[in-house]
């Protein structure tokens, strides 16, 4: 390939992958709002370094980040974690909002967790309406006694020894799934 070509492949941004600028804008403005903001390398409440706007890649706890340097972390950040539900679920191309709250739903869990999830796997087959009502915080799982039970995929806390739903990720998911579903409908 003569090297005039070799970086003529379209630059991954944000506004490409959900097919939609004001999209783009709105999932960064989603992952500040979730996700909180610091200019400084921390260990968030599981112990894992974090930085800007939950940026775990390449910290250093104790380092100042400047703003520049988290609006770059957040955009790069974005980028792969769409890019990562795409590779997961290519059909969701040309449904902004359903990325858009697929993108977010991975920035928190993990991409891998998300091509995991019942959203992920609901979406690989082009279920959408599945997809997003799983995305929410809870839903219906068939059991292998044969039994369905409504269930919260995000139980996480533990108090007394028990395992107990974590409202800020209720919550979360539930914005998730509202975006998602307005996808749907607009």
């Amino acid at each position: 390939m003569p090297s005039f070509m070799a970086n003529s492949a379209p630059k991954k941004t944000l506004a490409v992958l959900l097919g939609s600028a004001v999209a783009a804008t709105a999932l960064t403005a989603d992952i500040k709002l979730w996700e909180g903001s610091k200019n400084v390398g921390y260990l968030d409440i599981a112990k894992i370094p974090t930085k800007c706007s939950g940026d775990t890649t390449d910290v250093v706890v104790g380092k100042l980040y400047t703003d520049a340097e988290c609006a770059a972390s957040l955009d790069k950040q974005a980028i792969v974690h769409v890019d990562g539900v795409l590779q997961c679920a290519p059909g969701l191309a040309g449904r902004p909002q359903l990325i858009r709250a697929s993108g977010l739903m991975a920035y928190n869990v993990g991409i891998a967790a998300w091509c995991d999830s019942t959203a992920g796997k609901r979406f690989k087959v082009g279920d959408w309406l599945g997809g997003c009502l799983a995305t929410g915080p809870y839903f219906t799982v068939l059991r292998k006694d044969g039994a369905t039970v409504v269930t919260s995929g995000f139980i996480n806390s533990r108090i007394n020894g028990k395992l107990q739903p974590v409202d800020g990720l209720i919550f979360r998911r539930t914005y998730e799934m509202t975006v998602c579903l307005r996808g749907l409908i607009a």
